[in-house]
């Protein structure tokens, strides 16, 4: 033993507040362009994932969004350029199932609907022969985590399927009892972490802005998709911890970007930036304070 309890789950949250930020530097860099990387970097330090994480010491599933991350970002590079990248996104991939097997079965699933959405959208030979290889390999890394770990996959899977045949049968979605659930969720759980408005209504225009087309939107879309439709069907007590796979970091800074980009909001580009910034740094700071207090 080399290091005491404390000491590890301390060195563990260390690593994952300097990884995380790297990580989506790194991807935002690659998949929206670099001149919003340093803007994304700030936004993951004081975002639901950074306020979430600490709460909820989910440090395997923090680690393991930030090597989802790389892997996106090399999946891109891959299906775009080619060249060495299919090695890093396999790595990434692999070691993002291994971390944590729920998060890295939601990566696989994006990618899988990614990699379809790129052959039937995209016209060019190049991409569409990458997009095969990534769904092949996608389906053969699926296929492995449900034979080595099936007491999670076939678990976690069995258990979304109930819920969505019950709410279909029983025509409970979106309704009382569903609102009362996901309420709890956000008030409760996380310490209201989850209540970061200005960062969902972020979210939410940088959901409307993607287009399919660009590899880099249908990584995120897919990816988005999939985990909020979990957080929909999920048990009140797991509601959180699917909101924690969407890529909200990226995504905020997708909506941020599409905002100041509006001829209205262009002369006011950085006093919105930084009223929006330090909202959610007040937020943040009121939300870890709390905690230790």
């Amino acid at each position: 033993q080399v290091l005491d309890p404390v000491t590890t789950v301390k060195v563990l949250l260390l690593i994952c507040l300097v990884l995380y930020p790297i990580s989506v530097y790194l991807s935002t860099k690659v998949l929206l362009g670099e001149e919003y990387a340093g803007l994304a970097a700030i936004l993951s330090s004081i975002s639901y994932t950074t306020t979430t994480g600490i709460f909820g010491g989910l440090y395997s599933n923090w680690t393991c969004l930030s090597t989802s991350l790389l892997s996106a970002l090399a999946l891109k590079k891959w299906l775009e350029e080619r060249k060495y990248w299919l090695g890093p996104w396999l790595l990434a991939t692999i070691v993002s199932v291994l971390l944590h097997a729920y998060m890295g079965a939601v990566l696989l699933a994006s990618l899988v609907l990614t990699s379809l959405a790129i052959i039937v959208l995209k016209k060019d030979k190049f991409s569409r022969l990458n997009a095969i290889a990534v769904l092949v390999i996608t389906i053969l890394l699926g296929l492995a985590a449900w034979i080595l770990v099936p007491r999670v996959i076939v678990g976690n899977t069995m258990l979304w399927y109930r819920r969505l045949t019950m709410m279909i049968r029983t025509g409970r979605i979106f309704d009382g009892v569903w609102w009362d659930d996901f309420s709890f969720a956000l008030y409760n759980y996380a310490a209201t972490s989850g209540l970061d408005v200005v960062g969902w209504i972020l979210a939410f225009v940088g959901v409307l802005s993607m287009r399919l087309r660009r590899v880099e939107d249908s990584i995120l879309c897919f990816w988005t998709l999939v985990a909020g439709g979990l957080s929909i069907l999920a048990p009140r007590n797991l509601i959180y911890r699917a909101l924690f796979d969407i890529p909200v970091s990226l995504i905020e800074t997708m909506g941020l970007v599409r905002i100041v980009s509006l001829r209205e909001i262009q002369r006011f580009k950085s006093e919105v930036i930084a009223a929006v910034l330090l909202f959610k740094l007040s937020f943040s700071l009121n939300h870890v304070v709390g905690l230790v207090v």
